[in-house]
């Protein structure tokens, strides 16, 4: 797990800022391009195991019940490392990832004991009922922002046209963990020359932290509307003696360069709190600000509403040589809470594309330093799809981890289990990772929706979506291409 988790602990992507028109594509300075590897990408396939525990993950039955049903599995899950960040990647927690690879480390390490075991029969779904709701209903009319990071996101949540909101994208983690939230879960605070930069641990997320507008629906919960202006973290903040708090700049919040802040298109001062209610916010002592497990530290919902009426709002931001400088709370004031030294991570550009090189961090001249890809503008228009959820389709239906079950496969009887059960596991599983030649066998990961092929008609199921011409049945993150 350890030898994995590095990458999500490196430094996320993003690129120089463009105030005039979001759509025009920046050049980058070609002096600084840092040592790239590739990144691993969101794996096109997943065993039906895998999948089993990520539909049971988001069912919201809980880990303890999750762990039991791994313990009591009769099947490998091989998980590899692109698997382990996909699964942190959606939101399944480390304690579940580690019992999936110890399970197979118990498993591999048994010894059949009767070789002539009948094999039990082989799985089936459970009858689903039948739902009394109308179908989802579809849109493919974007707006030109979706197109910059409808590829490389859709693999880690839904896209959705929100009645009230407009076209934005809900994080599978979202659906997993229901007391998730932004600038909060998954990532920690790094001093950056740009202001306060919010490290994510997710895979995706050198976008929605960087770019864009969180708002907290009363429905759905947290959603992520898309902008192409980049700033090392979109947060308001709030003090108040020992304690800091901050939370997402809601959607139509918009700062100019040189004017300030604008909300709904009326110009604000730096004491405006954009409406952001108590439970927006995420506040921590000032000695764990700088802390990775933030989520953990976190005041709960009674103390931060006793702190918040107490607090003072914070909006110091800038513009630096055409890029948003996010200051927040002093750095000395961190600096002291702590009794550490907060160091000052440099950010340059690179010419990389967002989702094709590793977060790096290195030492530039003793200074740490996060390289950040260009966005480009997209050359072409892709086919994009959002479902519409509105009063008669008022639930975010995210896209189904679906996978191809094999036909019978012939399994063993494994040793008896400390609580005495017998355990059957898969021929073909443990034959997986064998030496010698064996047939490959496609699995669908992830199945996502297509746009209508004209307009007024709902596009296709995004379950029942026939696979691409490439035969691979799932949409992957890919480069933005350049113009």
């Amino acid at each position: 797990m350890k030898n994995t988790m590095w990458m999500g602990l490196l430094a996320a992507t993003t690129l120089p800022l463009n105030f005039t028109k979001a759509q025009d594509s920046v050049t980058t300075a070609p002096d600084a391009p840092p040592p790239m590897t590739a990144i691993a990408s969101a794996p096109t396939n997943i065993p039906p195991a895998i999948a089993d525990v990520i539909r049971l993950a988001e069912s919201g039955v809980g880990d303890d019940v999750v762990l039991a049903y791994i313990q009591n599995s009769q099947a490998l899950f091989n998980l590899g490392a692109d698997d382990v960040l996909y699964l942190r990647d959606v939101g399944v927690s480390s304690v579940v990832i580690t019992a999936m690879l110890n399970h197979d480390t118990t498993l591999r390490n048994q010894t059949p004991e009767n070789s002539n075991s009948v094999p039990p029969a082989p799985f089936q779904e459970s009858p689903q009922p039948v739902s009394q709701e109308e179908p989802p209903v579809y849109s493919s009319t974007p707006p030109p922002e979706v197109n910059y990071f409808y590829n490389n996101l859709s693999p880690y949540g839904a896209w959705v046209d929100l009645a009230g909101v407009g076209w934005c994208w809900q994080p599978r983690t979202a659906l997993i963990n229901h007391g998730w939230q932004p600038y909060c879960d998954g990532g920690h605070w790094l001093n950056s020359d740009c202001g306060w930069y919010w490290q994510s641990d997710y895979s995706w997320g050198w976008a929605p932290f960087h770019y864009g507008r969180w708002q907290m629906h009363n429905r759905c919960g947290w959603v992520w509307v898309p902008d192409t202006v980049w700033a090392p973290s979109w947060v308001v903040w709030r003090t108040s003696g020992d304690y800091c708090g901050w939370a997402p700049v809601p959607p139509h919040a918009v700062f100019d360069a040189g004017f300030g802040w604008r909300f709904n298109g009326v110009r604000t001062g730096q004491n405006f709190d954009f409406g952001l209610r108590p439970d927006c916010f995420t506040f921590v002592p000032f000695r764990d600000f700088t802390h990775r497990d933030l989520d953990h530290r976190r005041l709960t919902a009674t103390e931060v509403t006793r702190v918040y009426s107490h607090t003072t709002v914070i909006n110091n931001f800038a513009a630096n040589n055409r890029t948003i400088v996010n200051r927040g709370v002093p750095a000395e004031r961190v600096s002291a809470a702590t009794h550490t030294q907060v160091r000052t991570v440099a950010i340059r550009d690179s010419s990389a594309t967002p989702g094709s090189t590793t977060r790096t961090r290195v030492l530039e001249n003793g200074t740490p330093v996060i390289y950040r890809p260009q966005l480009h503008k997209p050359s072409t228009q892709i086919n994009v799809v959002a479902q519409k959820v509105d009063e008669r389709h008022p639930v975010i239906q995210h896209s189904t981890i679906a996978s191809v079950r094999n036909a019978p496969m012939q399994t063993f009887t494994a040793p008896r289990s400390p609580i005495g059960s017998s355990q059957s596991v898969p021929r073909s599983e443990i034959e997986r990772r064998s030496p010698g030649p064996r047939q490959s066998v496609p699995r669908t990961y992830l199945q996502t929706p297509q746009a209508s092929p004209s307009p007024g008609r709902p596009a296709n199921n995004p379950v029942n979506t026939p696979a691409p011409a490439d035969g691979r049945g799932t949409l992957l993150p890919r480069a933005v291409p350049q113009q």
